[in-house]
């Protein structure tokens, strides 16, 4: 009686006559693959380049900005970034207009250490480049080059720029939890210092640009208040010197207030109520005044450096793990599929089932197996 399709899918005697038996028998293919593809990794591995990592974690507050001029609890206590706030920040650590600025400030050292790439591939073609070229010698190597198109054509200043920002994008790593109001800040350099700098000028370009943004949030109450301020002080002179020209013209002493002409006193009561009104507006703006520009100078950066980046001591071993890896898993399963390779084209009968299949009549009994 043939099998169902249920005991077909649970049969483990089938699979394992299938898919173990034939990678037992032919064990020597995939212990020589593995053995291949470990020595292939470990050449791969002597042609990259040690990578160092540095990194800063920040915490960002609530803008500064915000801050009201009346200094209650919620000023004193810095409060956290929305999840939004940090999402954005962590979009513009990634643009390319920050990176430009960063690599503005960067010291020629690591300009230099970027201009050897940290990217997988780009490092073992450039070792295999050194290699044929202690081989075959330089002056050879550039015949080859420009052969096939890659002569060393001069580099333009812009074409520099746009190579080091793409290196940056790879080297710099940025992470944040935006419900933490946490960012993480990631560099790899060839050399250990290095690595630290390029985290420094991050942090350096971010903080510059931070608290011009929170000052230019407040600068338009700045400008207008100034203004309104100004011309307050303009109204007050003017009422000020009419009312002393009108003392002046009808030889009235300055501290006399009140005359026995009705109509002088008329005038005078006008004009002083005008100067009495003008400058309590004018002493009203000038608070208004004073108070925007103890807020603006009480405005601060809302970036928190909780741990500053420092050079690292040894280089890391994520780059070396993934080559190892991949060359160990790459021989194994290499290995693997020459054995059933192998086993399917030569069709041996491992199970009733093959026996079913080419004859199309059920097996009744036991196969015993011939070693």
């Amino acid at each position: 009686m043939a099998e169902t399709p249920q005991e077909q899918q649970i049969d483990l005697s089938f699979l394992y006559a299938k898919y173990i038996e034939p990678i037992i028998e032919k064990k020597m293919i995939v212990l020589i693959c593995l053995t291949a593809g470990f020595l292939a990794s470990m050449g791969l591995i002597g042609l990259i380049n040690p990578e160092y990592v540095s990194q800063a974690t920040i915490l960002l507050e609530r803008p500064r900005s915000k801050i009201t001029s009346t200094v209650n609890q919620e000023d004193v206590i810095p409060q956290k970034a929305s999840p939004a706030y940090v999402s954005t920040e962590e979009a513009k650590l990634q643009s390319d207009s920050f990176i430009a600025e960063v690599v503005k400030i960067l010291p020629a050292s690591v300009r230099k250490d970027l201009e050897t790439p940290l990217n997988l591939k780009d490092q073992v073609i450039g070792g295999l480049f050194r290699g044929v070229k202690m081989i075959i010698g330089e002056k050879r190597l550039e015949t080859v080059k420009r052969l096939i198109g890659k002569g060393g054509a001069p580099t333009v200043q812009d074409r520099q720029l746009d190579m080091m920002i793409r290196e940056l994008k790879e080297r710099v790593s940025v992470y944040s939890r935006p419900h933490t109001s946490m960012i993480w800040i990631f560099a790899r350099a060839v050399v250990p210092e290095n690595a630290a700098m390029i985290v420094k000028a991050y942090l350096e370009v971010w903080m510059a640009l931070n608290l011009e943004e929170n000052k230019r949030e407040i600068s338009g109450e700045h400008v207008f208040a100034e203004e309104q301020k100004n011309e307050g002080l303009r109204k007050l002179q003017e009422a000020e010197n009419e009312l002393i020209e009108f003392k002046r013209t009808y030889q009235i002493p300055a501290d006399v207030r009140v005359t026995g002409d009705v109509e002088l006193q008329l005038e005078l009561d006008r004009l002083q109520k005008r100067v009495d009104t003008f400058r309590e507006r004018y002493e009203t703006l000038e608070k208004i005044y004073m108070g925007i520009v103890m807020k603006e100078a009480g405005i601060s950066g809302n970036i928190k450096v909780l741990s500053y980046p420092a050079p690292s001591t040894e280089p890391s071993k994520k780059t070396t793990q993934k080559i190892l890896i991949g060359g160990v898993l790459g021989g194994l399963g290499l290995g693997i599929g020459l054995c059933l390779l192998i086993d399917y084209l030569a069709a041996p009968i491992r199970h009733t089932r093959d026996i079913l299949a080419s004859t199309k009549f059920p097996v009744i009994g036991r196969i015993p197996r011939i070693s």
